[in-house]
């Protein structure tokens, strides 16, 4: 039996409620999320284990926000 290890546990355990993908006037996905941690020790670190990252071949931009 093979263990799989996440390379990045701090957003494989995020609560779907905790994120909410924005929209523009159209109804079509912006391209921006707004992410809720449980605390910001969990913020800064995935800020900083996911900052400029590809997503489909687009960089992510991360930033805390209080």
């Amino acid at each position: 039996m093979a263990l799989s290890i996440d390379p990045h546990p701090t957003l494989s355990k995020l609560p779907s409620e905790g994120v909410i993908v924005l929209y523009n006037l159209s109804g079509q996905c912006s391209g921006e999320a707004l992410v809720a941690f449980p605390s910001e020790e969990l913020a800064g670190q995935a800020v900083l284990e996911r900052s400029h990252h590809l997503l489909y071949g687009h960089p992510i931009r991360l930033a805390f926000c209080t």
